[in-house]
């Protein structure tokens, strides 16, 4: 079986979901579980995730839709062993179909306590085939969902005060890759990754004084409602950041030197950034 992962970065490693080909009967697939030790790409915006000092194991499981209280379709546990390079598991003959959803979580030593999760769908098992799927985000559980059960494509399939994490709308995104609703607050003061929403990181310089929640993106589909993506933020580099939506400075932190200011190419976006970058 070749398998292709949808990976998620940990402390100093990365915990993977594969779904690809089966070699069994041409009307199912397969769904692995591995853990891998990698380094984050983007130390400045992408915090560490799945933290090995404190998760024992790990799960992956798919669901036939939506709702994560049905019975999965395939399950499978493995340990996290930070003295190990690499660990598999594979899910076998799951039914070839349309509109699954995959989930993982990492479990504190006592096998229940869901310290980090991620959430990826709908996605499609073609049997016979291969299936690609990659990137997940790891969440930490908000208070209001601590087993990760709140599966989402747009925010609207979500709680007051959370977001889908899939893109501005959800329009147009066959699968989504963090699939879980989460709280967001993009600009908010912070010391660490831990004063942010899950799905973010705090971005700490001598322009960005205070902290500022916020996460990269390449376009506005990265960025939830209430934020735009702004090219190059940070100063004297090319990384783009989501920035709080604005219309006048008093939408912003002010008293720590940011102001609304226009997102070039377009001007007529305008964001919460440091005056003097």
């Amino acid at each position: 079986m070749r398998a292709v992962t949808f990976a998620f970065m940990i402390f100093a490693a990365l915990a993977v979901c594969l779904v690809g080909l089966a070699c069994g009967e041409p009307d199912t697939g397969a769904v692995g579980f591995s853990l891998v030790r990698l380094k984050p790409a983007d130390p400045i915006l992408r915090g560490d995730h799945l933290n090995r000092e404190f998760v024992k194991s790990a799960s992956c499981q798919v669901f036939g839709s939506s709702d994560s209280k049905q019975t999965p379709l395939a399950e499978g546990t493995a340990p996290v062993d930070p003295l190990k390079p690499e660990e598999n598991q594979s899910l076998e003959d799951i039914q070839a179909g349309k509109g699954y959803f995959g989930r993982i979580r990492g479990f504190l030593a006592d096998g229940t306590t869901v310290y980090e999760c991620a959430v990826v769908g709908p996605f499609d098992l073609t049997g016979g085939g291969k299936k690609f799927i990659q990137d997940v985000a790891i969440l930490t559980p908000p208070a209001i969902d601590p087993d990760c059960d709140n599966f989402c494509q747009i925010s609207a399939d979500c709680a007051a005060g959370y977001f889908c994490p899939c893109g501005r709308d959800g329009v147009g995104l066959s699968e989504c890759k963090q699939a879980l609703c989460a709280p967001f607050v993009i600009g908010k003061t912070c010391a660490v990754k831990e004063d942010c929403a899950a799905t973010l990181t705090c971005v700490i310089s001598s322009s960005f004084i205070g902290g500022y929640c916020s996460n990269s993106c390449s376009d506005d589909s990265f960025c939830p409602d209430g934020s735009w993506c702004a090219p190059k933020a940070l100063a004297g580099t090319s990384q783009s950041m989501c920035a709080k939506s604005c219309t006048i400075d008093a939408d912003c932190r002010t008293a720590e030197g940011y102001s609304c200011v226009e997102i070039n190419p377009e001007p007529s976006k305008k964001g919460c950034l440091p005056a003097t970058p």
